[in-house]
């Protein structure tokens, strides 16, 4: 993960000093990897207990998914000896297949019994050998994004996850037995097998929940970086653009450098003749784009504004809003915003072929639409242009595209951020050189810092630490007014606090490290325990007194903070008295 350079005072926090030894401790010690090892109650991840042979298997290093297990796709394969099951088992793990469409994969399986397959449709496959094969239809797998497979069999069910949601239910044909000796990773009876790395790998003789499975995905998913898949960051700046595929050179033609009041050095597209190629780029079927545009006209005629060959095209409509092409297939419009001639707006779109698009507009979700649609065509990524020679006019900051769906609260956090905390995070992370100087550099400081801490700590004025406690204790009262208010947001937040809504997200992300809509939902949180704890208010009360709108979500929102329902929580607590 990527954490944006911030200013440092001679004198370093206790509290920060405690979290930066920590945080070096527990990378040392192998870090995330914990993360992958969430066993259900009844048992414990059998794929750590039994033997197993490893044939070609490589350890790679991906970020947050480290270290994966890499398979090759021709010899690498894990055998499992002596596993016992009788009819039920649970398998899940992180996957990031390649070559999707060159053959049919392997994941896991018992020979003779079953075997769990990604397809060139880009489906998910449980198939009996000689029996029946289940598709999950209409589920398109994406090439290098990292997907969460599970699967239950609780004879005669067996159900099929992708990142946690059910893609599948089948009913096992057959007989009602799932012994056997071996179990395989990676391989099948055709030799078809897996290529890319797994992560996290696990594997019970019991059935795990929705619950369970919902945890184990979302316990590595809310951590992913903001950068998880971004493969693109133009700043129309000279220095340069930051991209992970390296292969071609982007192509610049008739773009010129302007000097812009409010964004600084932004690009200028003449809308004849400016675009920008990237060539082709390593994008499958699921993409977000976002940028900053200030068109000097809407209305009239199509301008684009990014292309991805003849797979989509992405522009400002002819009435002046916004619209997302799939060639010969379908037009889709947003129909209830208008742009805005000669001023900066951040727009953003999601879309997975297959499945539909998202529209935002200054971070928010404006519009979304539910379509089959795809088109498995060569990805050549233009901006500015697209196939029909709809020339963007205008100006342009800004650009970023990720090979895969960023969320909503993502998006939000991409509007909030600046143009100088990209332009950081993303060149420390080119350079690995960089990031194991800064990390020593850390690593030498933290310790200076912890032999002198209490000598330095004399030297700082009474009134400097009076001035961090009153900025925080402003940001809790403000917080602690509004939480029973569901519909106070960030704009309202930042308002109470005199700031912007940038200013706002950069301060409490440097205080404490959430950003504004984590901080309120954790205050609400803390707030729900105490009253859990304290009264005996009804649960129902207890989540609108502290700003949720329904039982479910502050169910879901509870057991994922406190790992226990509300309900559970109170009990407990209770007990203790």
């Amino acid at each position: 993960m990527l954490y944006p350079i911030r200013e440092t005072h001679s004198v370093i926090p206790k509290k920060l000093l405690f979290y930066i030894l920590f945080t070096i401790a527990f990378l040392t010690i192998g870090g995330y990897a914990s993360m992958a090892a969430v066993a259900t109650p009844q048992s414990e991840n059998l794929f750590h207990q039994a033997e197993r042979l490893e044939v070609n298997i490589q350890s790679i290093q991906s970020g947050l998914f480290s270290p994966a297990m890499g398979f090759d796709g021709v010899e690498s394969s894990i055998e499992l000896q002596d596993v016992a099951f009788a009819s039920q088992l649970s398998f899940s793990a992180w996957i990031k297949p390649a070559n999707l469409l060159r053959k049919n994969q392997a994941i896991m399986g018992i020979p003779g019994k079953f075997w769990l397959r990604t397809t060139t449709q880009r489906e998910l496959q449980f198939t009996q050998p000689g029996v029946v094969d289940h598709n999950t239809q209409g589920l398109l797998l994406t090439n290098d994004n990292w997907i969460f497979v599970t699967l239950v069999i609780d004879l005669p069910e067996v159900k099929v996850y992708y990142n946690s949601e059910l893609a599948g239910h089948f009913i096992w044909n057959g007989d009602d037995s799932l012994q056997h000796q071996k179990l395989y990773i990676g391989k099948d009876n055709w030799r078809e097998n897996f290529q890319g790395p797994m992560y996290g790998i696990q594997l019970f003789d019991k059935p795990l929940t929705e619950e369970q499975i919902r945890r184990q995905y979302f316990l590595v998913r809310d951590k992913l970086s903001l950068y998880t898949g971004l493969i693109f960051y133009h700043p129309f700046e000279e220095s340069g653009t930051f991209r992970v595929d390296e292969t071609t050179m982007t192509e610049q033609h008739s773009l010129v450098q302007l000097e812009d009041s409010v964004r600084g050095k932004v690009g200028g597209f003449n809308g004849s003749t400016s675009y920008i190629d990237f060539g082709t780029v390593p994008i499958d079927n699921a993409s977000t784009i976002a940028t900053w545009i200030k068109p000097e006209t809407v209305g009239g005629v199509r301008r684009a504004i990014a292309a991805l060959g003849h797979a989509y095209a992405f522009r400002l409509s002819g009435e002046a809003g916004l619209e997302f092409t799939i060639p010969q297939k379908v037009d889709i419009y947003e129909p209830a915003h208008k742009l805005k001639a000669n001023s900066w707006q951040h727009l953003a779109v999601s879309f997975k072929e297959g499945a539909g698009l998202t529209f935002y507009l200054h971070g928010e979700r404006i519009y979304s639409y539910a379509t089959e649609e795809y088109q498995n065509a060569e990805k050549t990524l233009k901006v500015g242009t697209n196939l029909w020679n709809d020339f963007f006019h205008g100006q342009m900051d800004d650009l970023l595209i990720w090979n895969r769906i960023l969320s909503p609260d993502e998006v939000k956090e991409v509007y909030a951020m600046t143009g100088q905390q990209w332009r950081n995070d993303l060149n420390l992370a080119n350079n690995n050189t960089l990031i194991y100087i800064v990390f020593a550099l850390i690593v030498f400081l933290s310790l200076i810092g912890g032999l002198h801490f209490y000598r330095l700590r004399r030297s700082v004025t009474g009134a400097a630490i009076v001035q961090v406690d009153v900025a925080l204790h402003n940001i809790n009262a403000t917080v602690d007014a509004n939480l029973t208010d569901s519909a106070f947001t960030l704009e309202h937040f930042a308002q109470a606090m005199h700031m912007s809504k940038t200013k706002l997200y950069n301060e409490l992300k440097e205080k404490t490290g959430h950003s504004p809509k984590e901080y309120i939902r954790e205050r609400r949180l803390e707030k729900a325990a105490c009253l859990l704890k304290e009264s005996d208010m009804p649960i129902l009360a207890v989540a609108f007194e502290t700003g949720f709108e329904s039982r479910a979500f502050f169910n879901k929102c509870f057991k994922r903070k406190f790992g226990e329902t509300p309900t559970e929580y109170r009990k407990k607590e209770l007990c203790k008295v």
